[in-house]
């Protein structure tokens, strides 16, 4: 049993349930899951969760279709962890609920009794295509035909699937700004394959790690030494997943926002006109709380002549850094398998947006642009949605 793994982080959690949705901070309550914020049963908080963790490990409870939905309802953004007591003083390092769900989910695999049916079939595209739509794969590299890029060199670019076939335009603006601060951007084309970040989020661990041989030895053979990826679940699931298959990569991965804030200090990225606009930020779960990449996004932003951002509160208190809400994107899971459950917390973090009275919402991840921009259709909402990189390339006055 793979949750085994875990045995004694699950048995380190309290019980106390601080990380369901109430922890006084400086005044007023702050809310913590966004599951059990909708949902509101104890089952669907991290604690309620570990208590089914530890009723796996001692016999009294077994794997069941009945537990399969519960499972796979955890958004994986990891705000318990951020509020964990096991850790008071170092916030973000207490009990890592996701690693423990992704061991369940696992678990369920393994037993045949998962993922949910909707994932197996988007599972099944990504094993035929290699990518979740199910689009053919010849087409992944379609976006940059035009640019010339090479196969091999120092700087990799890795789109990954969403940019590659759903949104290409943040997989341009991101070459084309990199291009024009000088830098030798190489890609993988055709030999590129999803990340499998969306396999490793439902289970399919064995599956996941043919992508991962796969991609790693492409990038080997490519001679990369710096590996740049504009999706913030590419990111953390090379940085964080891949050397736990294949060690330690020969190459360092960065965030696309991590390099154009380099750029920015050191004047190769330069703004010359005025941008009058109201915007506020939304931090991607796998890019803030996963990897603490907070600061570089806000630092390209403020240098942008004109530009105002204003960051999302909710009751007078932060939601945004290590307090932001989750879009409801949950790795790719939640919005497949419950649809619903992932548009009542995208509705709510959208909320959070048009409260700051922006009229642009940025990010810097496909899937949290992709959820909020659905909300924002179902509420009506007259709100600009844009990709960092995307954002940057025409601040810049680059034609994408």
């Amino acid at each position: 049993m793979r949750l085994e793994k875990w045995a004694l982080h699950v048995w380190r959690c309290f019980g106390c349930l601080i990380c369901r949705d109430t922890i006084s901070y400086e005044r007023g309550v702050y809310k913590v899951c966004p599951v059990y914020d909708q949902m509101k049963f104890d089952h669907y908080c991290a604690g309620g969760r570990m208590k089914i963790a530890k009723a796996l490990l001692e016999g009294s409870l077994k794997y069941s279709k009945g537990l399969v939905d519960n499972i796979y309802t955890c958004v994986g953004c990891r705000s318990c962890t951020e509020v964990c007591a096991v850790n008071p003083d170092n916030p973000g390092k207490g009990l890592d609920i996701n690693l423990i769900i992704r061991a369940m989910r696992e678990d369920i695999v393994n037993a045949g009794l998962g993922p949910p049916e909707p994932l197996k079939k988007r599972d099944l595209r990504v094993q035929k295509e290699g990518n979740p739509f199910g689009k053919p794969a010849h087409e992944r590299s379609t976006w940059a035909e035009d640019l010339k890029l090479s196969e091999k060199g120092e700087f990799l670019y890795f789109p990954g699937c969403y940019a590659s076939f759903e949104n290409p335009v943040m997989a341009r603006a991101t070459t084309k700004i990199l291009k024009a601060a000088g830098l030798d951007i190489a890609y993988l084309g055709a030999k590129e394959r999803c990340c499998g970040h969306i396999l490793f989020e439902d289970g399919q661990r064995f599956l996941a790690e043919e992508y991962v041989y796969h991609n790693a030895g492409a990038f080997t053979d490519a001679n990369v030494t710096k590996a740049i990826f504009s999706c913030a679940g590419c990111y953390d699931t090379f940085k964080n997943h891949y050397p736990g298959v294949v060690g330690k990569l020969p190459f360092e991965t960065f965030h696309s926002t991590q390099i154009l804030a380099e750029l920015v200090d050191v004047e190769k990225i330069k703004f010359h006109k005025n941008v009058e606009a109201k915007v506020t930020y939304h931090d991607p779960c796998h890019l803030g709380r996963h990897n603490a990449v907070y600061e570089e996004p806000r630092k390209v932003l403020q240098n942008i002549p004109g530009l105002k951002l204003i960051e999302m509160k909710r009751d007078d208190l932060p939601s945004n850094r290590s307090k932001a809400w989750c879009c409801g994107g949950g790795g790719g899971v939640v919005p497949v398998a419950f649809p619903n459950l992932s548009l009542k917390i995208a509705l709510t973090r959208l909320d959070d947006a048009i409260a700051t009275g922006a009229d642009t919402l940025i990010t810097t991840c496909p899937m949290c642009l992709t959820n909020l921009s659905i909300a924002a259709k179902v509420r009506g909402v007259n709100m600009k949605f844009c990709d960092l990189n995307v954002f940057v390339a025409k601040a810049m006055g680059i034609t994408i």
